[in-house]
């Protein structure tokens, strides 16, 4: 079984007026990875998500107009999870290779 692994990154550039001049800032916002075996990817939520935390953005610092979206970063992979007996135990690793304190961590298999 693989998995997909994706997260999102979005990178925006605000404006304000001050007295003298025009400010200029940026942000960086990031939706933590999610992986295909719990959620379907959907765009349309996490574009949403975005947008929540844009307006978090913009509230908490009044006075601030988006500029432009400098960029929507979407990285993915693949992976294959580690499933039960997927260790290799202490015994079959070479001498020089052996852990003094070395353990063995058993996952359940997924229902």
């Amino acid at each position: 079984m693989i998995w997909h692994k994706f997260y999102f990154e979005m990178d925006l550039e605000y404006y304000r007026r001050a007295e003298s001049d025009t400010q200029r800032s940026t942000s960086n916002f990031f939706i933590p990875p999610i992986t295909s075996d719990t959620v379907d990817l959907n765009i349309c939520e996490i574009i949403m998500q975005f947008m929540e935390k844009v307006d978090d953005f913009i509230v908490q610092n009044s006075d601030w107009t988006i500029f432009r979206i400098n960029y929507l970063r979407l990285c993915w992979g693949h992976c294959r999870p580690m499933m039960e007996g997927s260790f290799i135990p202490t015994y079959r690793l070479p001498r020089h290779a052996r852990f003094d304190a070395a353990a063995s961590v058993r996952i359940p298999p997924s229902p």
